[in-house]
């Protein structure tokens, strides 16, 4: 018999998989009605959490049995499965709409349609900014990759997908950087880590950042970010970034957009960032980093 009509039954619980199934589609009957019209479409701007929503509904859909109903109760099923489906309802609906039904995840965070015609991209382009989902920032300084650092993670040790949202809003605060930079700056990979495990692929990021704690001066424990620069992935061009320095999280922003800026302003014609690393040198960068640091100073080791 197949997976998918199996109806074995937990004796822990005493709930089926076609039980589990059933509560699902009760989810999305509820995501595509009451819910989808009352839902929070803001959040769907965060990549990340819908790379997380797939992942989510994945492992539910492969589990044979319910978990047990002293965590989780029927309630709780269908108002989980409803809120990671609102919005992958009409992703879903629009890949169908306007492409073959497939849709892809990327290791960047985020979401590829492949085979839309051209003819309906205005229709498709439409449609995702009515749920904010067409920023043009892919690939940009301004579309960060993290992990989901303390919000969510038991092992982070710093707030990585908070360090995204304080970057981004320097970005847009700082008048140097807030009226054209990023299209100006082109391809340009942070990635974030809140811990040395690296889910943030921070060692491969233009610039990386993997966060730790450091007791100050006064006893203090702060959250530090160390900063790698030069990082790369890809065939005949894959490498580990080289350790700039440790920043505090409150000057991490403004460090980031300080080498962003030079890399602008020194770079050659079409020179990469991890090329244009290797030919400034490291103390170049860190003498750029440092005047950034809130009353200037060097980076600490």
């Amino acid at each position: 018999m197949s997976r998918m009509t199996r109806v074995e039954e937990d004796p822990a619980t005493g709930r089926t998989e076609r039980d589990l199934r059933g509560a699902l589609r009760a989810a999305w009957a509820l995501s595509s009605a009451e819910f989808y019209a009352t839902a929070d479409l803001v959040t769907a701007k965060r990549i990340g959490g819908i790379m997380w929503l797939i992942g989510w509904l994945i492992v539910v859909a492969l589990l044979p049995v319910a978990p047990p109903t002293d965590h989780l109760g029927d309630a709780g099923w269908i108002l989980v499965a409803g809120i990671l489906l609102a919005t992958l309802w009409l992703v879903a609906r629009l890949v169908r709409t306007h492409g073959n039904g497939t849709l892809r995840t990327t290791n960047d965070q985020n979401l590829v349609m492949p085979w839309i015609p051209e003819a309906a991209l205005p229709a498709l382009h439409a449609s995702l900014m009515e749920i904010e989902l067409a920023g043009p920032d892919v690939a940009s300084i301004d579309d960060v990759v993290s992990c989901p650092g303390m919000d969510y993670c038991s092992l982070a040790i710093t707030r990585s997908m908070g360090m995204a949202e304080r970057l981004q809003e320097h970005l847009h605060a700082a008048p140097e950087t807030a009226n054209g930079f990023v299209e100006r700056l082109g391809p340009f990979a942070v990635k974030i880590s809140g811990c040395p495990n690296s889910c943030g692929q921070h060692h491969v990021g233009d610039i990386g950042l993997t966060g730790h704690v450091v007791k100050t001066e006064d006893g203090t424990d702060r959250p530090f970010y160390s900063i790698l620069v030069g990082g790369s992935v890809g065939e005949g061009r894959a490498r580990i970034g080289k350790r700039l320095g440790r920043f505090p999280e409150e000057d991490a922003p403004a460090v980031i957009a300080a080498l962003a800026r030079l890399y602008e302003r020194e770079r050659q014609a079409g020179e990469s960032f991890p090329a244009f690393v290797d030919r400034v040198g490291a103390p170049h960068l860190q003498a750029a980093a440092g005047a950034a640091l809130r009353g200037g100073g060097t980076p600490a080791a």
